[in-house]
């Protein structure tokens, strides 16, 4: 007796995109754009992702739609980063 759904099959594969979603350059730009104050807080040490989004409001830096930093736009950048090194 095998494990699982009886009549589902597995998911296929996801394939790559042919071409990057339409909102990919836009984040691209953001995270080239914040990236250099990100260092400067992290310099000032910051270093939590609470710490660092902190700063980047007390610095008055807004995230890519125009609100307040959170932790999870840190994150955001961080990762995106480390994925495209």
């Amino acid at each position: 007796m095998s494990a699982g759904h009886p009549t589902r099959q597995p998911a296929a594969p996801c394939k790559p995109c042919a071409e990057p979603p339409p909102w990919h350059a836009k984040a691209s730009a953001f995270v080239t754009a914040i990236r250099p104050y990100i260092e400067t807080v992290k310099a000032a040490r910051a270093h939590s992702l609470p710490e660092i989004a902190k700063a980047l409001d007390a610095l008055g830096i807004k995230i890519a739609r125009g609100g307040k930093c959170h932790l999870a736009s840190v994150w955001f950048v961080l990762t995106r980063e480390a994925e495209a090194a």
